[in-house]
């Protein structure tokens, strides 16, 4: 039996050699040595192949990579997002609480006294700074700043009250004491009632400073630009002589300004100065823009003490913007001055009349100054005078006394002049705003005399002062 032999094309197959397996499907002649073709080109292929799959793969891979890469920055960015508005909100809740803690009252008990604000309504503050300096605290009067405002945001105007701090009123032990001694009867809560018992208002916001505040406040905002109307020159305010003109202040000029009544003017001039100052200072401090204006907040802080809150301090800023556009009205409340029986102590009495007129006129958020002086609206039984005889014929100031009371006036004082000037025309003086009416209803019935704006170089505690001159004849 023959022995059967393996086909080495199929051992080769079977053992996986691919070269020998058929290329080509078709049987080629018999007796013809097979050939290979074409295998140069196949492998050509198969390599070209090889590489477009590796290329491919690689490709993927930078793909993913790339994928990878973008998914990664991605991350990074919103993980640097979360960081700094993390950081932004630790920031402002950082600014929020010091600064809400700068400001804070307590222990003071203002907040008794304070009635809220109505939404959308016109409201009031009531500012107070101690400007005196310790060493010539005695010798300063007048060293409280006392500033009540009226704040309307809906009609973007502010008006400025200064209350004397040597004006009398009654406080909570029923006695009469000037308003700068309130604090010390029932503390600030005290000095809060009073003003609004004066101004017949709520108020519903208080802010305290003194003179280190002031100074600092200054010096945060690299000084105070404004028109100083004359020169100060007053020792008991400081050292500096501060020069008229437009300038820049600095912490200490400031205080000088503030504190001067040695000025041209009086204590007129000085409460302007006070007024125009604090607006000044306001208008620099709200001048700025977004975190500027933040930053000037936060600084502020530092020098004064108030229920306002950060957010309310930064809100009301906006609401008074822009300040060039603010109507600002500024009066002070009319007083006339005195001297207590047997005693030399100067005592500062509102003028009712005037008052009342001013303050109707400051509740409707009109000009507080312009007050009708129109004679024909002025009752002469609510028109105190004072005459006095200017001249050396003896017996006029009696006769203008009886005629006046005859006209209905109240004649509260008949003398002679003390400076011993002979008066070459009759002069009829108010000494505040709301008396010129008055004076000039007083000229049409004495047929003589000029009217004069007084409050400067007068003082009495009658609306209207008659000093006769050698103008006037008598009357019958």
């Amino acid at each position: 039996m023959p022995t059967k032999r393996n086909n080495p094309r199929h051992s080769a197959a079977r053992m996986g050699d691919p070269v020998a397996r058929p290329l080509n499907a078709r049987k080629r002649p018999a007796g013809r040595p097979m050939t290979v073709q074409n295998v140069a080109h196949r492998a050509d292929s198969a390599s070209r192949s090889a590489s477009h799959r590796a290329g491919s793969h690689s490709a993927l891979v930078d793909a993913k990579r790339r994928r990878g890469r973008r998914r990664f920055l991605v991350v990074v960015i919103a993980i640097a997002l979360v960081v700094a508005l993390a950081a932004a909100g630790m920031t402002a809740f950082a600014f929020f609480r010091t600064t809400d803690s700068n400001l804070n009252l307590d222990p003071s008990n203002a907040k008794d006294a304070l009635v809220a604000q109505k939404d959308g309504e016109a409201y009031y503050a009531l500012m107070s700074a101690d400007l005196s300096r310790p060493e010539l605290r005695e010798q300063q009067p007048g060293a409280l700043g006392l500033l009540l405002l009226r704040i309307d945001e809906g009609a973007h105007a502010v008006t400025m009250v200064t209350i004397p701090s040597k004006l009398n009123v009654r406080t909570s032990d029923g006695q009469t004491h000037p308003i700068d001694e309130a604090s010390q009867i029932g503390g600030e809560a005290e000095l809060i009632k009073c003003v609004a018992d004066l101004a017949q208002v709520d108020i519903s916001h208080f802010v305290k400073t003194d003179a280190d505040g002031i100074a600092g406040m200054t010096e945060a905002l690299g000084g105070v630009q404004m028109s100083v109307p004359s020169e100060i020159d007053d020792p008991r305010a400081g050292t500096l002589v501060v020069m008229p003109g437009d300038d820049k202040l600095t912490g200490e000029e400031a205080l000088i300004l503030l504190r001067a009544s040695n000025v041209s003017g009086g204590e007129s001039a000085m409460y302007k100065n006070r007024m125009a100052f604090t607006l000044a200072l306001a208008e620099q401090a709200a001048s700025t823009e977004g975190l500027d204006f933040a930053n000037a907040v936060g600084e502020t802080s530092k020098y004064i003490y108030t229920d306002w809150t950060a957010s309310d301090l930064l809100a009301l800023g906006g609401a008074l913007k822009p300040f060039e556009d603010l109507t600002v009205y500024q009066c002070t409340v009319p007083y006339a001055e005195s001297n207590a029986k047997g005693s030399d102590v100067t005592l500062y009495e509102r003028q009712t009349k005037s008052w009342e007129a001013m303050l109707s006129r400051i509740k409707a958020g009109e000009d507080p100054n312009d007050i009708d002086s129109a004679p024909e609206n002025v009752n002469a039984s609510n028109v105190t005078v004072e005459v006095r005889n200017g001249t050396s014929t003896a017996g006029a100031a009696a006769k203008l006394g009886e005629f006046l009371s005859g006209s209905g006036y109240e004649v509260i004082g008949v003398g002679n002049t003390d400076d011993g000037t002979i008066y070459p025309e009759t002069l009829v003086v108010y000494t505040d705003q709301g008396s010129e009416g008055a004076a000039k209803a007083i000229v049409e019935d004495m047929g003589s005399g000029r009217v004069v704006n007084g409050g400067d170089f007068y003082s009495s505690q009658a609306d209207v002062i008659a000093i006769i001159g050698l103008d006037w004849m008598p009357v019958g």
